[in-house]
């Protein structure tokens, strides 16, 4: 059997029929949704061809949406549940073995708060998890009181890391593009605190790391430590936010202040309250670079410093 593979995982969700290439948008338009049953602030989109993966899922495959803030791109996270069993290992047992069938076998891991076994990494990955029987008296939540079997369930996370092609605009902007050498690389964010970034692993090229205007001036592009980015057509960037946090104390816990200056752009006019930002520069609190940066930036794009 070949081994986990971004192209694998495509192949056997398009086999199944689940359409992870479609928008937020566009999903809640041909599937609608349903309440989650423990919370209000979601709304769940019931997806097609799960069963056909994972036979022992207690409902079909789902994603959570935030119907005010429907986005243009793909969903990062598809969830599927198994509670078959009331002993969450057995559970996990069953969702290994089926999810096996297609994908080899899993690395399993024992941390403090359950049993994960996953396939692949990062943004492209499967995982099955549950939760450690002695610690689910600490994890009770009003999901586990709503929903029968919760708290002994599977909880599998499919991250397809699958975007559209690049529109010609954006292709040509990269393909030109050379970083700003007085900008410093941009860090990476793990999956779960990164939703706007993609893989450029489809292109004929490798980007460089870093970020800048184009020699243009049409687009900002950003392509992080793990050669993962966005490119930013120059008209979506509203703002430069500067933003510093002085040195705190919590419960009993010193914490250092920080700034961090970052331009704020709205990929889609039809949302105006949904902006994305992406960070140009980070620092200590008493880092003077920071802010000049910000005032920088924000005259060189002609936008507004906030």
């Amino acid at each position: 059997m070949a081994r986990f593979s971004k192209e694998k995982l495509w192949a056997v969700l398009d086999q199944a029929g689940v359409p992870f290439r479609e928008s937020e948008r566009a999903l809640v338009d041909r599937f609608g949704t349903r309440p989650t049953g423990w919370t209000t602030s979601l709304e769940y989109c019931e997806l097609p061809g799960g069963e056909a993966i994972i036979a022992s899922l207690a409902h079909p495959l789902v994603c959570g949406m935030r119907l005010r803030a429907l986005a243009s791109d793909p969903p990062s996270r598809i969830l599927g549940y198994v509670r078959v069993h009331d002993d969450p290992a057995e559970n996990q047992r069953l969702a290994i073995s089926e999810l096996s069938s297609h994908f080899g076998a899993p690395e399993e891991t024992n941390d403090s708060g359950g049993l994960t076994a996953t396939w692949g990494s990062g943004f492209c990955s499967i995982t099955a998890t549950v939760s450690l029987p002695q610690r689910m008296h600490e994890l009770q939540n009003a999901r586990h009181d709503a929903i029968a079997g919760s708290q002994t369930e599977c909880r599998i996370t499919i991250r397809p890391d699958w975007w559209p092609p690049l529109d010609a605009p954006r292709l040509s902007a990269l393909q030109n593009w050379v970083p700003d050498p007085a900008l410093p690389i941009p860090k990476a964010h793990p999956p779960d605190f990164d939703k706007i970034t993609r893989a450029f692993d489809d292109l004929a090229f490798t980007p460089p790391m870093g970020q800048g205007l184009t020699a243009d001036g049409a687009a900002y592009i950003w392509v992080n430590e793990l050669g993962r980015g966005v490119v930013v057509p120059r008209d979506q960037i509203i703002r430069v936010f500067h933003m510093k946090v002085s040195a705190f104390t919590e419960r009993g816990i010193a914490y250092p202040g920080y700034q961090n200056a970052e331009i704020i752009f709205l990929p889609d006019p039809e949302r105006p309250k949904k902006s994305r930002g992406i960070c140009v520069v980070a620092g200590s609190e008493n880092d003077g670079n920071v802010g000049k940066v910000a005032a920088q930036m924000a005259a060189q794009l002609d936008v507004e410093l906030g």
